[in-house]
């Protein structure tokens, strides 16, 4: 009969010991997840967010110095399509029509105001025509 209480008193020790060391276990666990929370907090605020205010600034250098290309690009196309047209070269409709758009994006951009000029003068002139006031026309019609 002793001996079946010693049994069953190194049993409870020995569920004691695996009930304490597995609490032990479950706050380290969340120690280490509290640890790693506060590294991240710091890392996101020390390494990520300076990294990511670069990458916008350079983001956005890089977009302004491609709209300086993109404005440029247009200028010199329309300023050929516009001399093409003074020199008496046939447009094609869907030439005129991609200048139109072409010209529209230049201004939004922000392209300067001779390309409008030349445009306007040309117009009056007769030599090129707005195509899009026939087609709004027939679409009010």
């Amino acid at each position: 009969m002793n001996n079946f209480i010693n049994d069953i008193t190194n049993i409870n020790v020995l569920i004691g010991f695996f009930s304490g060391l597995f609490g032990l276990l479950i706050s380290i666990v969340g120690l280490a997840k509290y640890i790693l929370k506060k590294v991240n907090q710091v890392l996101e605020q020390k390494v990520k967010q300076p990294i990511l205010n670069e990458v916008k600034k350079n983001r956005e250098e890089y977009m302004e110095e491609l709209n300086k290309h993109i404005i440029q690009d247009y200028k010199t196309y329309l300023v050929d399509f516009l001399t093409r047209a003074e020199n008496g070269e046939p447009i094609a409709k869907n030439q005129m029509k991609n200048a139109y758009d072409m010209k529209d994006e230049y201004k939004q951009r922000g392209g300067d105001s001779y390309v409008d000029e030349k445009w306007d003068e040309l117009e009056e002139k007769g030599i090129i025509k707005d195509l899009r006031k026939k087609e709004r026309k027939k679409n009010n019609e």
